[in-house]
């Protein structure tokens, strides 16, 4: 039977929109482009979640994101979603400009919320084995989910992904596990049950090093702390997490 798991944490659907440049415009500095076509996908969280999913558990995600956005994301992963709230949504747009073979990033317009919510869903955390926390600072996770998290009999795992602010870590300190990058470590003196990636290098876990193999083409470095956090979430083993990110930035399945 596939481990249960709550994922509880921050959508963010991240638009692309790409145009090709046709000129500089005759009124003020500004490139003229034309609209080629755009491209939407479920990062912050929806992208933990989805890799959970990939890899065998049972999951169920809340979350907050608008009810087309659910609609879309459910027929993309076949992944239970408790949406708290579908009349918000965090957004961040990204313009790329195209000119023959070259493109770039023009401009990025981020429509996040940092405000909480003040929701207080009611969720038995009891009837799962891992509860496990993708933080994004958006304002859906609260103080009293991660309280209801800890007296729980689920394991429970939380990671702050967006900022290495003391304040940030400090609500996950009860946390069976924490996973954070290495910059974010040092930000706080825990480090029992601790997981820190450090990049192309690999990881730490009470501190022992597990290098990760050397990548020497990289094809898919975006997503790849949510792939290595689903895997470490799925198996529970370091060197298993170490290989799947790998293969995420590698471009390869499996």
């Amino acid at each position: 039977m596939a481990k249960k798991i709550l994922i509880i944490g921050d959508t963010i659907v991240d638009k692309s929109v790409n145009l090709s440049a046709i000129g500089l415009s005759l009124e003020s500095p500004t490139i003229k482009t034309t609209f080629i076509d755009e491209e939407i996908n479920f990062g912050g969280a929806a992208n933990v979640a989805k890799y959970a999913f990939q890899f065998g558990l049972d999951v169920t995600f809340v979350t907050c994101m608008s009810s087309a956005s659910e609609i879309q994301f459910t027929k993309l992963n076949r992944i239970r979603v408790i949406n708290l709230h579908n009349s918000i949504e965090n957004i961040k747009t990204r313009f790329y400009v195209g000119h023959g073979d070259e493109k770039y990033k023009y401009l990025q317009i981020n429509n996040t919320h940092s405000q909480s919510l003040n929701l207080e869903p009611s969720i038995n955390m009891n009837e799962y084995d891992v509860v496990a926390f993708s933080d994004y600072r958006c304002g859906l996770i609260s103080q009293k989910m991660i309280d209801q998290s800890i007296i729980s009999s689920a394991k429970t795992f939380g990671a702050s992904q967006v900022s290495s602010h003391k304040s940030n870590f400090e609500r996950y300190m009860k946390m069976d596990y924490i996973v954070c990058n290495d910059h974010e470590s040092k930000s706080f003196s825990r480090r029992n049950n601790v997981v820190i990636t450090k990049g192309a290098t690999g990881c730490e876990l009470n501190g022992s090093a597990y290098p990760t193999r050397l990548i020497k083409n990289p094809k898919n470095i975006i997503g790849a702390g949510d792939c290595f956090y689903a895997a470490y979430l799925a198996y529970e083993n370091i060197k298993r997490a170490n290989e799947c990110a790998y293969k995420h930035i590698c471009g390869e399945h499996g």
